[in-house]
């Protein structure tokens, strides 16, 4: 069997972009089909997936959708969603429109009652990202996706749930309000469904979304895609930091403007912001070239993060290392002969996703499923190499 030197890993992890030859950049099929699914059985919420008709293709990215609606209206069939499902199926991507829970217009008129409606909307959000995954293991990639390939996008409130769902973390949160609506549904992952399964995803799309707090988004993150665009006239989500619809009751949320000029001073550089000067709230949406210019912008943007070539396992060599126990449920065990001094973590498409410094035992527990490259950097920069496979 053909073997290729583990010395040509990182550069194949690299160079992978040039293999996709147009995939995923431009409409390479004209058919789409949407099928419907329920995605929680808790909440029976139900998501419309749509593919290309004649793919055959099955490692594509995924790219989740909530649309907006302000949290108390709005559908999965809207025609912002409807347009970016069919967008991005015909380059070749899967793409998912959800349903979330909404709460009632009443709840607007109350801060508590409106925070617990977010959260019941970002735990949906990470329930459907963990269906996606449980499809993976349990139905044999029933819908041909890269789970190390997961993007969340959103619409308004649908990009609010988008960016919380790729940058929140539950160490990170500072405001007691925000963590007790967060702990009624039982933590961060929430109520609604397929546990189990990571809800992490590569990277976010905020269509006029915004965040909770900036401080959300770390440098330590900075392998992440964040992808904005935002009016910086929007009266119903701020462009800067304020509350939203213009409500003194309202939790203040932080959009497209304030997110940019927090990541340019930590030096977040995987954030790519298009500016609608003077525009509204979502003024792609209704169609025209407004909209064709958002769709464009995040096409081009996330096409370059893109895996576009897996590396097979057998094609790897492997060399002086042994991790124990393999398979392992999570944390494993370092042995080598070798003087180490960083530890990296890799996807087979080459993504890394995990550095540490002189440790002998490693936690990927917080990871998918699946097979890992585990590579060690001795004290003259010499690398070696071990395949770990994660249950």
């Amino acid at each position: 069997m053909k073997r290729i030197l583990v010395s040509l890993f990182l550069v194949l992890s690299i160079s992978v972009n040039a293999q996709c030859d147009g995939r995923y950049q431009e409409e390479i099929f004209n058919e789409v089909s949407v099928s419907t699914v329920t995605y929680s059985d808790v909440h029976n919420l139900q998501m419309d997936i749509y593919q290309a008709l004649g793919d055959t293709e099955t490692h594509r990215p995924l790219l989740i959708l909530a649309h907006g609606g302000s949290f108390v209206a709005g559908i999965r069939t809207n025609p912002s969603m409807i347009a970016l499902g069919n967008a991005f199926a015909k380059r070749g991507y899967v793409v998912a429109s959800i349903s979330y829970r909404l709460m009632s217009f009443f709840d607007l008129l109350s801060s508590e009652a409106a925070l617990n409606g977010v959260a019941r909307a970002l735990s949906d959000g990470r329930a459907a990202v963990r269906y996606f995954r449980k499809t993976v293991d349990l139905e044999d990639n029933l819908y041909g996706i890269d789970e190390n390939q997961i993007y969340f996008g959103g619409n308004s409130a649908g990009g609010v749930i988008a960016v919380h769902a790729a940058f929140m973390q539950e160490n990170d949160i500072t405001d007691p309000a925000l963590l007790a609506a967060l702990n009624t549904l039982g933590g961060i992952e929430g109520d609604s469904g397929n546990d189990g399964y990571s809800s992490e995803v590569r990277g976010a799309i905020s269509l006029a979304g915004a965040l909770a707090d900036v401080n959300f988004i770390t440098i330590d993150e900075n392998d992440k895609l964040l992808i904005s665009c935002h009016g910086d006239a929007d009266d119903v989500v701020p462009y800067s930091c304020g509350q939203p619809l213009s409500s003194a009751i309202l939790p203040e949320l932080c959009g497209g403007g304030a997110i940019l000029a927090h990541t340019e001073s930590i030096g977040f550089t995987n954030h790519q912001h298009l500016l609608f000067e003077g525009a509204g709230h979502v003024p792609w949406e209704y169609g025209g070239a407004t909209q064709d210019d958002m769709i464009d912008f995040v096409s081009d943007n996330l096409y370059p993060a893109l895996d576009c070539m897996t590396i097979g396992v057998e094609e790897l060599a492997v060399n002086n290392i042994g991790a124990f126990p393999n398979p392992t449920n999570g944390i494993f065990t370092i042995k080598t002969q070798n003087v180490f001094t960083q530890i990296s973590v890799y996807t087979l498409s080459g993504t890394k996703v995990l550095t540490l410094g002189n440790v002998k035992t490693v936690n990927i527990q917080h990871l998918p499923k699946g097979i890992y490259m585990v590579e060690l950097v001795d004290v003259k920069q010499q690398k070696s190499y071990a395949r770990i496979v994660k249950m």
